[in-house]
């Protein structure tokens, strides 16, 4: 039962990282669609000064895209990180309940 509660847990605590940095992504992405329409605005006006406001503007964009890059590479280290915890703690319970590859092992004489 400890075992079932500390799995939910961890569950929880995935689900709550996975959901917490596909907001982040999103809100980058979100700024980046705004940043980008203001862009485009700023070359149709043909005004110098429009010009010159869009390189500071496309660095902020390329800044957002490298958190987004950031967030995922992350996303995935932690991912797989995880996954290789999960298979270590069903192996070391599958061995643990005499079964191997999580069949029962037949004790034949």
């Amino acid at each position: 039962m400890v075992e079932d509660e500390d799995e939910e847990e961890c569950d929880m605590e995935v689900w709550e990282t996975l959901s917490q940095s596909f907001f982040q992504v999103q809100s980058a992405l979100d700024q980046n669609r705004t940043l980008i329409q203001q862009v485009n605005e700023n070359h149709q006006s043909r005004i110098a000064d429009n010009f010159s406001k869009n390189v500071e503007l496309i660095r902020e964009i390329n800044g957002n895209i490298t958190k987004v890059l950031s967030i995922y590479s992350d996303l995935s280290v932690n991912f797989s990180s995880i996954v290789r915890q999960r298979r270590a703690i069903m192996s070391s319970r599958n061995h643990t309940n005499g079964s191997v590859d999580g069949k029962e092992e037949s004790k034949e004489a």
